[in-house]
């Protein structure tokens, strides 16, 4: 709905989109019809539904409009309850309406929970004039759930008709059906969503027109039916109640499908070899496996082969299945899951006495054909087919499953956590804890890497979050759980856990995730929630033993807060200390973590609803050390590696930075903030960067036939969705038919997201939503990890798919908190290349482009659709390109994003040299050499002869800036023992060993002290940093230090310090003659000794190795570089040390 304009405007819809359509679609027809009716919804969200809250929200001008009334659920049962009220009108008439239907959305766990409200509303039926359809997603694969899903079971158990729309027109069809049948027939329907179809787009036809129903009376066991409304339930008082529900109101819905011509057959008009049996998603499989035969619709005739694609697949319509088995001579049913369609089948052809042959889950020899478990895709029906219909088993498949050259396993990218997000600091408990998960953002601590080696419990269903501690603590050694639950958890149904665990008398630390919105399904409100201070009297209540709160701003409750007696109220910072009290507390005990979803901050900032906090975060470069401890302390996601001349940094991504702070308490100098004195702008790029000049030629159009498919992978948050919609749009611009799925799931937390986009030139030729094995004509990939990995590489057609890469780097949190190191881009690159051939692969620095020209990532998938284009990618022109970036709305960046990727394509030399030169190691701002220090050192290191023309570079950098640091005599204690390690070395060997020696020595003898860290943060230039994050006129500066001398004296944490500390570093600055002497006053603490000692130690290290000729080159070099590892400031640094240490020890053997 976002684009395009008004809802009903648009073509193309996704799912949930079409769900929404649908009821005012609903409300049209009965207008048309002379019904005034109106429309109740009610609902819990749950993917692959989560949206439908938010986009019955979003357009509600329009719903009103239609009579549309949406009406939250706290949970699913109590949703569906109230919808099943909105159908008591021959209870209580209506009022101002002539009828109301009814819908409710959810998951199938969520229906399952709803059970007992759905029999009991199905026993009443539907009410005057109404209807009452059930949206359920099913997550056939559990990409957002817990365990795999599968409704048609609960709606058959509750008499409920089911209805399988396989793509998003379906939705639309059958969802007009599925309100009129309730209506006519009575029962609830039930409407199967799977993710497919939910989170897929599709092409659709809004003229109501087309969805015009055809008016006629049922026939039920012969006669004339009619259904009629009823005032109450209960056997006692509706004796027939139990055979309407069972029976007559089935019977009628098969009437009504039959009526409506909704099951339908293609393929042989006349009796036939094969028929298969399909519905929804699997009926698209279908088409598409016969497709990749190189078998088209047209084509299956002369096959004999016939398709039965049911709408209703619950209860099957028994005359269809009947005559469609008397019109073939073998039957197959492809379904996904267990066999539902195909148990119903056999029952019936078996009363009816039908021999015909029905192979399903297995063979007619017994062994398993169709999978039971997982999702199908093309290539398993191929399979399928190949054995039922053996001719086609001799068949070329034009899409076969590439052989996989690559034998690289790039790193997997799990889900983290967004910037900013609270649970980064929530969910961390104290070392030897045993931890509870649950339904949540917060249940990405089961993929943390951080959290690996906790004691977890596995995660249990909604509201039962803690409960099977009850039923284990009595056998198990652990003594205390700590239990993460949501705040949209505890209001649906998690009271009720803590209530039995105080009833059960067992202990455990509840953590109540207080974000005040049910960040999961995208930031719905949730419904019943109370503030924090009437929660903890709730708990009081409930009896929890101690309650305590820990919040980010604990002063924002105000002294007039009522609170339950005995509650504590901290600054987060204090939650490790509340855990290791809570965890000896008997009974149960609850902290509520109170701060906002960071996700949702930021959107509300970007709405004007919240205030945007004005300090900037910025890491001072020179400083940092690049020890992580920042990252370690925060796990926030915009604190990214960096790569410099002097090693691994770390910076500040300010365009994704929630402004949660938590990275300030990382223990390093190199903090400071900035803090405009008026409103910022948005960020802008450090300068403007113009496009290369010239004329790029037009690129030939992609070639394609009937339909066309891109693959494109890439990293939840960073747009890979919008750009794939500007694909879509271009298509429908070109004329095209058009379907895409975006699998995200968890993957929007900055995992992996893979878009499947179908262009076609009719509806039939689309195929699947899922591309599978070779199944891409273009593959774009936005994360050259997905991209090399072989699951994802198995798209690919050698010889026609042509591949657009990102060759960035960006790290995974599992990098990030462990230490992993990546495979080389040589490497991966070259997985991709082999794949597709050197001639069909494109590589291009998209994200470097995006930050250097936008000062942002986001639209670095758009620069690699402008080199797909340019390369001859995608088969549509450069005015479909240009017309569907009108249709988008999209901004001039993006214009210009495409741009940059056709002459990143093109000339990626001119690209290189308009940005600056080669990508590569960077150097340091507040480490350039003072002019005086660059003389000095060239006198010292042009010695003749004495250094090669390969390193002199290095060293007169490194040599100019230990001058800076102290003085020349330094200068020369560092020359002297590179000297040593150049003896021992030789160009053959690249002069590794010199490299290593230089480059470590360098950074142990300009350990950072107060003096250094004084005259770094001089020597930076924070007016321009300033500049480039948007701050126009002045700026407060503070720096955020934990000076040695106050830690000695007891001091926890970092001061933050005002523009009077610039004056101290300018006092300091000048003092580092004194470094080392006896009035360096700084030089008796424990932290600069042992700097010192270091020094020492590792000249002593590498002399004794230098001198030993036996020492073998290579070990040298490790020796050498091993120093390398020794960061950080303070305790940081004394753990890399002492690691260092026993490296060393373990270097050196027995």
């Amino acid at each position: 709905m976002s684009d395009g304009g008004a809802l009903g405007q648009r073509s193309t819809l996704t799912g949930v989109e079409a769900l929404v359509r649908l009821l005012v679609l609903r409300r049209e027809l009965d207008l048309d019809a002379g019904l005034d009716t109106a429309t109740l919804i009610s609902g819990y969200p749950g993917s692959p539904l989560g949206g439908v809250d938010l986009l019955l929200e979003e357009q509600r001008e329009l719903l009103d409009a239609h009579r549309v009334l949406h009406r939250p659920g706290v949970n699913e049962e109590l949703a569906l309850a109230t919808a099943w009220g909105s159908q008591m009108g021959a209870a209580l008439p209506y009022h101002g309406v002539d009828g109301v239907v009814a819908a409710w959305y959810g998951k199938t766990p969520g229906l399952d929970r709803s059970g007992d409200a759905l029999r009991h509303a199905n026993a009443m039926g539907s009410g005057p004039n109404g209807g009452f359809v059930v949206f359920c997603g099913d997550d056939s694969t559990a990409k957002s759930s817990t365990l795999p899903c599968d409704s048609q079971y609960t709606f058959q158990d509750a008499c409920v008709p089911v209805l399988y729309p396989g793509d998003q027109q379906d939705v639309l069809t059958l969802g007009v059906h599925a309100f009129e049948l309730s209506r006519r027939a009575g029962p609830l329907v039930g409407l199967k969503i799977v993710t497919a179809v939910a989170d897929g787009s599709g092409s659709v036809a809004l003229e109501r027109e087309q969805y015009a129903l055809a008016q006629s009376e049922l026939v039920v066991d012969g006669k004339p039916w009619k259904h009629q409304p009823l005032w109450t339930i209960g056997p006692h008082r509706v004796p027939e109640q139990e055979l309407l529900t069972s029976h007559i109101r089935l019977a009628a819905a098969r009437a009504y499908v039959r009526q409506q011509g909704l099951d339908r057959v293609i393929g042989a008009k006349g009796p036939g070899r094969l028929g298969i049996v399909t519905a929804g998603k699997p009926y698209f499989d279908v088409i598409q496996a016969f497709a990749d035969l190189g078998i088209v619709a047209g084509d299956l005739a002369g096959l004999g082969v016939r398709v039965l694609k049911l709408a209703m697949t619950y209860p099957l319509v028994e005359e269809t299945a009947l005559e469609f088995a008397a019109s073939v001579d073998e039957l197959v049913v492809i379904e996904e899951k267990r066999p539902f369609i195909e148990q119903q089948l056999r029952a019936i052809l078996h009363e009816a006495g039908c021999q015909v042959r029905v192979a399903g889950k297995r063979d007619r020899e017994g062994r398993p054909l169709v999978s039971p478990v997982g999702e199908l895709d093309a290539s398993q029906v191929v399979d399928v087919l190949a054995r039922v219909l053996p001719p086609l088993a001799a068949r070329p498949r034009l899409r076969r499953a590439p052989l996989l050259l690559a034998s690289i396993k790039p790193p997997v990218r799990p889900p983290e956590y967004c910037s900013g997000c609270p649970h980064n600091r929530s969910t961390v408990v104290p070392q030897g804890s045993l931890v509870g998960g649950g339904i949540g953002c917060h249940g990405i601590v089961y993929f943390e890497p951080r959290q690996r080696e906790l004691e977890k419990l596995p995660p249990p269903p909604m509201g039962a979050e803690g409960v099977p501690w009850i039923g284990l603590a009595p056998f198990v050694s652990q003594r205390h759980l700590f239990q993460n639950l949501g705040d949209g958890t505890l209001s649906h149904s998690g009271i009720l856990a803590i209530r039995s665990s105080v009833a059960a008398g067992v202990n455990v630390t509840f953590k109540i995730l207080y974000n005040a919105v049910v960040a999961m399904t995208g930031g719905q409100d949730v419904a019943g929630l109370l503030d924090v201070p009437a929660l903890t009297r709730e708990l009081h209540a409930e009896q929890v033993a101690r309650v305590v709160v820990c919040a980010d701003h604990p002063e924002h409750y105000g002294a007039g807060a009522l609170w339950a007696p005995g509650v504590k109220v901290y600054g987060r910072e204090r939650l490790a200390e509340v855990q290791e009290t809570l965890r000896d507390v008997p009974g149960v005990t609850v902290i509520i973590y109170d701060q906002r979803c960071a996700t949702e901050a930021r959107r509300l900032r970007k709405r004007g609803l919240l205030p945007t906090p004005p300090a900037r975060v910025v890491i001072n470069e020179a400083v940092c050390e690049g020890c992580g401890d920042c990252r370690t302390k925060s796990n926030c996601a915009s604190v990214l590696p960096y790569p410099t001349e002097l090693g691994e940094k770390r910076r500040i991504d300010d365009v994704t930075c929630n402004r949660d702070y938590t990275c300030l308490e990382g223990d390093c100098p190199s903090f400071v903030t900035l803090v405009p004195k008026r409103e910022a702008r948005a960020p802008r790029a450090k300068r403007r960067v113009a496009l290369p000049q010239g004329e790029l030629p037009v690129p030939a159009r992609a070639a394609m036939g009937e339909h066309f498919a891109v693959y494109f992978t890439g990293i939840g948050g960073t747009g890979v969705v919008t750009a794939g919609r500007l694909l879509t749009a271009a298509a429908e611009a070109a004329g095209l038919t058009v379907s895409s799925l975006d699998q995200t799931g968890l993957a929007q937390k900055g995992g992996a997201v893979v878009s499947h986009l179908h262009f076609a030139r009719s509806r039939e030729a689309l195929g699947a939503a899922v591309i599978g094995p070779a199944g891409a004509d273009l593959y774009l990939s936005g994360d050259i990890f997905q991209a090399a990995s072989a699951v994802h590489l198995g798209r690919v057609l050698p010889g026609r798919t042509l591949a657009a890469v990102d060759r960035t780097i960006t790290p995974t949190s599992s990098m990030q908190q462990t230490g992993e190191l990546a495979p080389d881009v040589e490497s991966l690159q070259r997985a991709v290349s082999d794949q597709v051939g050197e001639a069909r692969a494109v590589f291009v620095d998209a994200q470097r482009i995006a930050e250097k020209v936008f000062a942002q990532n986001v639209l670095g998938n758009v620069v690699l659709l402008g080199a797909a284009f340019q390369r001859a990618g995608l088969p549509f022109s450069l005015a479909d390109i240009e017309a569907g970036i009108a249709r988008r709305g999209a901004s001039a960046a993006d214009r210009e994003a495409f741009e940059w990727g056709r002459w990143a394509a093109h000339d990626p030399a001119a690209v290189q040299a308009a940005l600056g030169g080669a990508a590569g190691e960077l150097r340091v701002a507040g480490y350039e050499p003072s002019t005086s220090a660059r003389a000095t050192a060239l006198q010292l290191v042009a010695a003749p002869g004495a250094i090669p023309a390969e390193l002199v570079d290095l060293l007169q950098r490194r040599t100019a800036q230990v001058i800076d640091y102290q003085d020349a005599s330094l200068a020369c204690r560092y020359l002297e023992l590179v000297t040593r390690a150049l003896a021992r070395d030789n160009v053959e060997r690249g002069w590794e060993l010199t490299r290593a020696v230089a480059q470590a020595w360098f950074r142990l003898l300009t350990y950072k002290d107060e003096y250094e860290v004084a005259r770094l943060h001089r020597a930076t230039r924070y007016d321009l940093i300033a500049r480039d994050l948007g701050i126009e006129g002045g700026y407060t500066l503070e720096y955020h230090l934990h000076p040695p001398f106050l830690r000695r004296l007891g001091l926890k944490h970092k001061l933050s310090f005002g523009w009077l500390f610039a004056l101290v570093f300018m006092l300091l600055r000048p003092l580092k003659r004194l470094r080392g002497t006896p009035l360096d006053v700084f030089g008796w603490d424990r932290d600069r000794q042992l700097e010192r000692a270091l020094i020492a130690e590792y000249r002593q290290r590498i002399e004794v190795a230098l001198a030993d000729a036996a020492q073998p080159y290579a070990a040298n070099v490790e020796l050498a570089r091993s120093a390398l590892a020794i960061k950080g400031y303070g305790p940081v640094k004394e753990r890399s040390i002492a690691a260092w240490r026993t490296h060393v020890a373990a270097l050196k053997g027995p």
